[in-house]
């Protein structure tokens, strides 16, 4: 578009762009990535699963994240890490909380509520765990906490980053 003005909408390979100083992309429809993942491998067999999705509401970027242990292969290290879809801009510092929430679940039955936090390489996520029963405290999550990890546990986050 050779003269776009305030305002104006385009629509391209799924994504509703909007003009305002220059094209940001605006609305869409989920859209599926591949994060690359740090401290965590899914592995195979059984329930093993990645279901990793984005999507543009108003300009802002929410983000869904399901990792399932499988069988054969899988390990949990100290602070899974996940790449973004988007690049985003920089949070005010490294471990900044993003909006949403995160919960740890073990095919045992228990389950425990976790936070997403940026990592200090650019667009990268960090998974948490809330302490239990410490108010305002949280946990690094690793291979033994909080609990030992295996097949048919899952790490889930839905947050929300506002791209650059």
């Amino acid at each position: 578009i050779a003269s776009p003005v305030l305002g104006m909408e385009c629509f391209i390979g799924g994504i509703v762009y909007r003009y305002g100083t220059s094209w940001r992309a605006w609305s869409s429809d989920w859209i599926t990535y591949a994060p690359t993942l740090t401290n965590l491998v899914v592995g195979t067999g059984g329930p093993a699963g990645t279901v990793a999705k984005y999507r543009y509401v108003d300009g802002e970027v929410e983000v869904f994240l399901t990792f399932t242990l499988g069988t054969s292969g899988a390990s949990v290290g100290t602070n899974p890490i996940a790449t973004l879809p988007v690049t985003v801009a920089s949070p005010p510092h490294a471990n900044a909380f993003y909006t949403g929430g995160a919960s740890l679940f073990d095919a045992s039955g228990a389950a425990r509520p976790g936070f997403v936090a940026a990592d200090p390489v650019a667009n990268r996520i960090r998974l948490y765990t809330i302490s239990a029963g410490v108010a305002q405290a949280y946990d690094s999550i690793t291979a033994t906490a909080p609990w030992t990890w295996a097949a048919g546990d899952a790490l889930h986050a839905r947050f929300w980053v506002s791209p650059a």
